[in-house]
């Protein structure tokens, strides 16, 4: 028996409904959809999904709570009564995404095992190819799920992703359930179940394709989330990772608990090169103030070119042996990871200094945004690309003409560009979208869905239930 679980709030009825169309056409018999629904104040967003359900018959079932907190976490800890009984395994699907027929026929067999924890399919996505953003996009979430995924299972320390899981009940429930102080609730709890001794495996075959967010903001505040919550998960089970007697025990063997310890360490390194970026200023700053040099020699430029054409050498093998990239792909996978250094530096400096971050969904609600909102998704990434493309002038400018000069200004002007990568991506994501909406209507900017959409917009911090 297995309970698929749809969590949602505030989503667009049709793309939900959609959704649960897919979902009632498994070819697998003995399943159950529940549809949790939370504190979405707008009825005539989360009515149409009820009236659906009901319309899909008993195996489908709505449930709609308020008050509750937790985010998704906290919905789906909610809705563990409400499962039928002999529940042995719980799957959970984004409400945005298109599933296969076969996936749980496929899915259960692994469950054999009776050690099986978890088994984890790729975020897979739909409707980009007739959009560059999105597309540059869908390239770089592709490194992550078939490169890094890949390595994380092949050593016994694979994740859930919060979409297109599917959980064994038992392992849940003695894992905890969900953790409701985690933004990515999906990672975190692979850790525990991995501690009480499951296993776990990640298939790369998809099976369902979800929606690719709109815009740059969208964009940004997911990849916020899964930047922010594996260093916040490094940060609770550091106990579980530590070597010696100190350390909390469990079921971790010791490449598990250096794979899952790294999941979060490279996203804190993160937040620590951010806080680095003032280092070359002031430098550059004393220099100018104190009228100090120093020779560099050129041998040492010639291991430094080295290693960054290898690192360009190794990304580009990647991407066309591993990624099956053209060189189109790979420039789109390169922008936009490049694009997200801003969001992903403040996300893991946050997490370090333990600075409360808020749940924010995934908004799936297609509509134009105001171009100044456009533009001030990107503003703070253009600031640090006009004060780095300062700097490089002042550093030609002010030092003597040398290679110290040359190669500070490299420098700065590689941070410059790198920060500029953002403003490009958010004027790409503004131009198509009012391409694909056409000229505005009676003076108004909006699509006809902004009524309902301004319950979930960018400016909504409520708790809720999207995207991981």
């Amino acid at each position: 028996m297995v309970s698929v679980q749809v969590p949602i709030h505030a989503e667009p009825p049709e793309i939900v409904i959609q959704t649960l169309n897919a979902l009632s056409q498994l070819n697998y018999t003995n399943y159950e959809v529940l549809v949790i629904d939370n504190n979405t104040a707008d009825e005539d967003l989360w009515r149409p999904v009820e009236r659906h359900c009901a319309m899909l018959g008993p195996r489908f079932r709505f449930l709609h709570v308020e008050g509750i907190t937790g985010a998704k976490a906290g919905a789906l800890n909610w809705a563990r009564p409400y499962m039928n009984p002999g529940t042995e395994l719980v799957g959970v699907v984004d409400a945005d995404y298109v599933v296969a027929p076969d996936w749980l026929t496929h899915a259960v067999g692994h469950f054999v095992d009776l050690r099986m924890g978890f088994v984890q399919y790729p975020h897979a996505y739909r409707d980009y190819e007739s959009s560059v953003f999105r597309s540059m996009a869908n390239a770089e979430y592709r490194g992550f799920f078939y490169s890094d995924m890949i390595g994380l299972d092949e050593n016994r320390a694979g994740i859930t992703v919060g979409t297109m899981s599917l959980i064994r009940l038992a392992a849940l429930d003695k894992a905890g359930g969900w953790a409701e102080w985690c933004l990515t609730e999906d990672s975190e709890l692979a850790i525990r179940i991995h501690a009480c001794g499951y296993t776990s495996t990640y298939v790369e075959r998809p099976y369902g394709w979800g929606l690719i967010p709109d815009t740059w903001s969208g964009y940004k505040k997911q990849r916020f989330r899964w930047t922010y919550g594996p260093v916040q998960e490094l940060r609770r089970h550091a106990g579980l990772f530590r070597p010696g007697r100190r350390r909390i025990p469990s079921m971790l063997d010791l490449t598990q608990r250096i794979y899952h310890a790294n999941h979060g360490v490279k996203n804190a390194i993160e937040g620590i090169r951010f806080a680095g970026l003032v280092l070359g200023p002031a430098l550059l700053l004393s220099m100018i103030a104190h009228r100090d040099t120093w020779p560099l020699p050129l041998a040492w430029i010639v291991p430094l070119a080295a290693i960054s054409i290898g690192r360009q050498a190794l990304r580009w093998t990647l991407c066309r042996n591993i990624l099956g990239f053209d060189i189109r792909d790979y420039v789109g996978w390169a922008l936009a990871s490049t694009a997200l250094t801003y969001t992903i530096g403040q996300a893991s400096l946050a997490a370090l200094l333990g600075r409360k971050a808020i749940w924010r969904r995934t908004d799936k609600f297609r509509r134009i945004q105001p171009r100044f909102a456009a533009l001030q998704s990107a503003a703070a990434e253009g600031v640090f690309a006009v004060v780095f493309l300062a700097f490089t002038v002042l550093s030609v400018t002010v030092l003597p003409m040398g290679i110290l000069s040359v190669a500070i200004a490299y420098g700065f002007l590689t941070k410059s560009i790198t920060f500029a990568a953002a403003p490009v991506l958010s004027y790409l994501s503004d131009r198509e979208q009012r391409k694909s909406f056409g000229p505005p209507q009676n003076g108004s900017a909006l699509s006809a869905s902004d009524h309902a959409s301004s319950i979930a917009g960018p400016g909504n911090t409520l708790a809720s239930a999207g995207n991981y």
